[in-house]
């Protein structure tokens, strides 16, 4: 019975030693995986070409029409030619004017709330909403 008993905690304790390594590579392809995922994620020009780069590489694969292929030959051309400081500012002036036009928006739904009616609120509503999506999406962009 002792042998038995020594060959099942023995067993026993192979499996938890497995259980321990196991775990240990996991962990460590896990962390390995988080340091790929760490890896800097490109902003400004770079960001931009990378994007069209993946935009061409779809479209050649779905073997899209050749103008839109050609475009995007075109316009990772352009965006080769990209200046980060000029691509922030252009961003900048798109952030000030998507801001301009949300405050334009609430101007016309405060006038729209004074007089009371109904339908041109909702509308107003509906167009300063659309308004400060399109502002959130530019912050969004000017960040990257």
């Amino acid at each position: 019975m002792r042998k038995a008993a020594a060959v099942v905690a023995r067993q026993r304790i192979g499996i938890v030693r497995g259980a321990v390594l196991a775990g240990v590579a996991l962990a460590l392809v896990v962390g390995v995986g988080d340091v790929g995922a760490q890896a800097e994620i490109p902003t400004g020009c770079a960001a931009k070409i990378q994007e069209v780069e993946q935009a061409l590489d779809a479209a050649q694969r779905a073997h899209a029409d050749n103008a839109r292929i050609a475009g995007l030959r075109v316009a990772l051309a352009m965006s080769q030619k990209c200046d980060d400081q000029a691509l922030a500012r252009a961003r900048a002036a798109k952030v000030a004017e998507k801001q301009s036009k949300v405050n334009a928006r609430q101007e016309v739904l405060n006038r729209e709330l004074r007089d009371g009616d109904a339908n041109r609120i909702s509308r107003a509503k509906q167009k300063l909403d659309q308004a400060a999506q399109e502002l959130d999406a530019a912050r969004v962009e000017q960040r990257s």
